[in-house]
């Protein structure tokens, strides 16, 4: 799976009762990937994007899933039991079904093509010079 630029992919080991604040504040989200392993049988995981449970994890290993899944509020992990679980998270801060407000140009566009301009007015100086040269052998020859 190839993420956007902008994906942020956290890894997260957590042992005992805990609950992790991975992002705070009422942003927009979209969780792209969760993955959740249990050392043992002793606790649940949870992902809460708000008060929304976007995953949970009973007792037992949670395969990375891909979800594509948008949300507003805290990304929370929430833990519980005394055993070790392991948490990898990728996800963006905004929406991704909404177009990624750029500028038309960059610095480094604007540099390129001024760099671009300056070769194509120098083959076009050469190629004019070339002609009127060659003009003006053939009609002093003639």
């Amino acid at each position: 799976m190839v993420y956007p630029t902008d994906a942020i992919t956290k890894t997260i080991n957590a042992s005992g009762s805990q609950t992790l604040y991975l992002e705070t504040g009422n942003a927009t989200r979209t969780i792209l990937g969760v993955s959740i392993q249990q050392a043992n049988l002793a606790s649940d995981s949870e992902i809460l994007c708000g008060n929304e449970q976007v995953i949970k994890n009973y007792a037992k290993n949670t395969e990375f899933n891909l979800i594509n899944k948008i949300c507003k509020g805290d990304l929370v992990f929430n833990k519980t039991g005394n055993d070790e679980a392991e948490l990898i998270i990728t996800y963006v801060n905004r929406d991704i079904t909404l177009p990624k407000t750029e500028p038309f140009f960059t610095y480094g566009n604007i540099v390129e093509s001024v760099f671009l301009f300056l070769i194509f007015m120098v083959a076009f100086y050469s190629f004019i010079h070339f002609s009127l040269n060659r003009i003006k052998v053939d009609f002093k020859q003639k």
